[in-house]
């Protein structure tokens, strides 16, 4: 017996844990990128609002990956336009 192997419930546990670690990791880069915005470093913000996008894309919450993409391409486009 491989008592090294975690129990079906474990792994269950494990991936609730890691979801919530990304969608924290998720928050933290939104909230960062909306930082930079303010503070008119558009590229940088558009940066971390694709890397956010990415994060709550993994962890199935799509309408915040869609916020986070339209976050971006805002950034994009002041950057553009400035």
């Amino acid at each position: 017996m491989n008592s090294a192997r975690p129990s079906e419930a474990q792994g269950v546990g494990a991936v609730a844990g890691a979801k919530t670690g990304i969608n924290r990791e998720a928050n933290v880069r939104y909230q960062i990128g909306r930082r930079l915005f303010d503070e008119a470093r558009y590229r940088d913000a558009a940066a971390e609002f694709q890397w956010a996008a990415d994060l709550y894309r993994v962890s199935v919450h799509h309408e915040l990956a869609e916020r986070s993409n339209q976050a971006m391409r805002r950034s994009l486009q002041v950057h553009t336009a400035a």
